[in-house]
């Protein structure tokens, strides 16, 4: 039997509408912002690294979550933090209260949760294009900056930051598409 519009309209008029746009909302920016600060900051940590290879295993490594099945991820955040949980066990000794902490209704862990499980997911994928734009960077301004007096971190701030501004803000846009 065709019900027509009727479905959207008791999804819209529906009296969780409300709660579940504000989560929805909340954890989509949560997700954005904290994904995509670390991809940055990670990106920016690696070209300061000295040593090829670790910095090739530290890439590497920090890929390795985003080709897990997301699936595999969800059923390791459930068994670590369900009420007999490692980390659950784990905050039980510093003296938090045993709980499920995916179920907890009086704070919003879940948001948490889902902010460090995404960003944890996609930081070193995320990373692969701001590695490339640093790369990428006029070395004879790193070195005319070193002879001016300037440190990693005046290096970082006004030379690397700034040349990699284009590329973020291209970025963002797009991951705010997806």
């Amino acid at each position: 039997e065709w019900v027509g519009l009727e479905k959207f309209q008791e999804l819209f008029v529906g009296e969780d509408f409300t709660n579940v746009l504000r989560n929805t909302t909340v954890m989509a920016i949560l997700n954005l912002v904290s994904g995509f600060t670390a991809s940055i900051i990670f990106a920016i940590l690696l070209s300061e690294i000295r040593s090829k290879k670790f910095k090739r295993v530290a890439q590497v490594s920090s890929y390795i979550p985003h080709f897990i099945a997301t699936m595999v991820v969800a059923q390791l955040v459930i068994e670590f933090l369900n009420y007999e949980g490692a980390i659950t066990s784990l905050l039980t000794w510093f003296g938090f209260e045993r709980q499920n902490w995916l179920a907890n209704p009086d704070v919003p862990v879940f948001w948490i949760i889902n902010m460090i499980t995404d960003t944890w997911v996609g930081f070193g994928y995320g990373a692969i294009v701001f590695v490339a734009a640093i790369s990428n960077v006029d070395p004879t301004l790193h070195e005319a900056a070193a002879i001016d007096g300037a440190n990693r971190w005046d290096r970082i701030k006004y030379i690397v930051f700034p040349s990699i501004v284009p590329v973020i803000v291209t970025m963002l846009v797009i991951r705010i598409g997806l």
